[in-house]
């Protein structure tokens, strides 16, 4: 861990959230649950990464969030609304789920720091933020039919 205490906001594992507002902006009056999750992600998301990823409650609770957030995308794919929107978002879910496992697989946050601070802004920020940017534009809410 660095010697500062906690990162800074022009940090990019911080600042990067900020493509999250369009969706989140969208997805208000449009997709309910998905905003839901959405404000609660952000807000964990970066916690978690002010903190430096430190283990512990916070960590957990964030990743569960997240995975969640991925899970309601998932379930979305399934509601093709036009096939622009799923070409858009497959190509989102194969970038979000490769940067995932190859981070997770090679260990990069713990073997090498830099290629995890370029590659984790990118594929688990800026990437999901367009897939749900994209779902909030082009999908109905996933619980209207129940």
């Amino acid at each position: 861990m660095p010697t500062k205490q906690y990162r800074q906001w022009h940090d990019a594992q911080v600042w990067t959230h900020v493509f999250f507002v369009p969706g989140l902006v969208c997805s208000f009056s449009t997709l309910p649950e998905l905003c839901l999750i959405l404000s609660v992600v952000c807000a964990l998301s970066i916690a978690n990464h002010v903190n430096y990823e430190r283990d512990g409650l916070l960590s957990m609770v964030e990743g569960v969030a997240a995975k969640s957030l991925y899970v309601y995308g998932v379930a979305q794919l399934c509601h093709r609304p036009s096939q622009l929107a799923f070409m858009i978002e497959i190509m989102c879910f194969g970038c979000t789920t490769t940067t995932f496992l190859v981070t997770l697989a090679l260990d990069l946050y713990n073997t090498s720091r830099t290629l995890w601070d370029f590659y984790h802004p990118l594929g688990m920020h800026v990437v999901p933020a367009v897939w749900v940017l994209v779902t909030a534009v082009s999908h109905p809410p996933l619980l209207a039919g129940l």
